[in-house]
């Protein structure tokens, strides 16, 4: 059970409202709940997205043993490692790259960077391997 996106209510107080309109965790942070009979309840605090969910059923519903990046960028939920990880995130018009708490959003005419928690606050520097991963996911699911 997940959603396809948060909703937000002005939580920044900079007039958004609902979904759509920027990629602050009110509007891209979603409920995921998945039953597997064979495992024990569980909270996973690490990122996730929805990219990896296929990785995880076919691990653990269907037992695949082919590795993971031959058919998704995505991560077995059950098997995630505690290092950053970058996140392509997009809406109906534009999309963005999320590195670390960093927001790089891209709309048709301009970049805005900002804190995924708070988007009045601006990004001063990231990680460029990181940047650099998620673009080259980007690329890879957009071919």
């Amino acid at each position: 059970m997940t959603s396809d996106h948060g909703e937000e209510f002005n939580d920044n107080k900079e007039n958004y409202w609902g979904h759509g309109s920027n990629f602050t965790k009110y509007q891209s942070s979603v409920p995921l709940i998945m039953f597997f009979p064979d495992k024990s309840p569980a909270i996973v605090s690490e990122a996730t997205s929805h990219i990896d969910i296929i990785p995880t059923i076919l691990r653990g519903v269907f037992n695949l043993k082919d590795s993971v990046s031959t058919y998704s960028s995505g991560k077995n939920i059950f098997d995630l490692d505690v290092d950053s990880r970058p996140f392509v995130v997009s809406s109906y018009v534009n999309h963005a790259l999320i590195v670390d708490d960093n927001v790089y959003a891209v709309y048709p005419l301009a970049l805005k960077k900002y804190k995924v928690n708070n988007s009045k606050v601006k990004v001063k520097k990231t990680d460029a391997n990181l940047f650099r991963q998620a673009v080259d996911e980007m690329n890879w699911f957009y071919r």
